[in-house]
């Protein structure tokens, strides 16, 4: 069982809302500065799930609280509407033949946001020990995966308008 005052706890907590808040006002400044921000949210989501303690769910308690807020993937579609290859999430030697999953970013971050919604409303009910172990467990087995292709895709996209810019002078 988890203290809610855990300062593991309360990081993770912090990055979720930040990168939440950050995706809830995109839009209206320059996209490669909102990526850059993006990416440097989402690693700080990976390094504090990951040091997230091990906690077991609670099975007596409600499977889920539906009553989360989710992305407007409009919004996420128009802003973002790029794509990017996702590497095989399982190393297999030798390599499979055949193309790279082609993925939205938009649908990744969208995803993203919504499981951490789940998470936040899992705290917000009071489930903490539930809410501990999604968000562990979700990220090592789930949605983490996400994260790091979305922060490569990020990555990338940042870094080439950075040379593009610098091309341009």
């Amino acid at each position: 069982m988890i203290d809610s005052n855990d300062p593991a706890w309360q990081a993770f907590l912090a990055a979720a809302k930040d990168y939440i808040d950050l995706l809830d006002n995109s839009g209206g400044s320059d996209l490669v500065e909102t990526c850059a921000d993006l990416h440097s949210s989402l690693l700080e989501l990976q390094l504090t799930a990951l040091d997230l303690p091990e906690t077991p769910a609670n099975n007596e308690d409600p499977a889920m609280v539906t009553e989360a807020k989710r992305a407007d993937r409009a919004k996420l579609e128009q802003q973002f509407d790029m794509r990017y290859l996702m590497s095989e999430q399982v190393l297999v030697i030798p390599p499979r033949p055949g193309p790279a999953e082609i993925r939205n970013l938009s649908d990744d971050l969208a995803d993203i946001y919504d499981s951490l919604q789940d998470i936040l409303a899992l705290n917000d009910q009071r489930f903490l020990d539930d809410a501990v172990s999604q968000a562990r467990s979700g990220y090592i087995e789930d949605w983490g995966y996400l994260v790091v292709s979305v922060q490569a895709a990020l990555w990338k996209y940042v870094a080439e308008a950075a040379i593009d810019a610098e091309e341009a002078t």
